[in-house]
């Protein structure tokens, strides 16, 4: 998998959307973060996104939401990266995670996935809200075992 993409390409943030998560869920200038750990198994990318759509939709109050890196596949998928339905149920995942978030208000999820762009394979941290994904933001620091 790739780092940060070489030109430096990233998606930006709408920046009213942000503004009105964190503006309005602020109490006291606090957010309330939730370090997410659902159930997963490794390359079972419907039994993973169902429990982190049961998760945020459960959750209440949060205003961030973080899952770990590569839930929605698993970390361990080793070769299986290569392989492109893999990498399309991710996609097709993502989709239907963000969709699970437009009647949670006011809370921003960041899930992770490997996403392919350009013939390259990144590992990513999307973030979603609102029924949108906001932001697909790539690893920058990739170690080398």
């Amino acid at each position: 998998m790739q780092g940060e993409p070489e030109n430096g390409e990233q998606v930006a943030v709408n920046s009213n959307h942000r503004s009105n998560i964190l503006g309005g869920d602020m109490k006291n200038s606090l957010l309330r973060v939730c370090a997410a750990v659902p159930k997963m198994r490794v390359a079972d990318v419907g039994l993973n996104t169902e429990h982190i759509m049961e998760m945020i939709k459960n959750a209440s109050g949060y205003a961030v939401m973080v899952f770990p890196e590569l839930c929605i596949t698993g970390y361990t998928c080793g070769d299986l990266f290569g392989n492109d339905l893999l990498i399309q149920k991710a996609e097709e995942a993502l989709l239907r995670i963000a969709t699970a978030t437009i009647d949670i208000d006011g809370t921003v999820a960041l899930v992770g996935l490997p996403y392919r762009y350009k013939n390259d394979l990144y590992n990513c941290a999307a973030m979603v809200s609102g029924g949108r994904i906001l932001a697909l933001i790539p690893k920058s620091y990739v170690p080398s075992y």
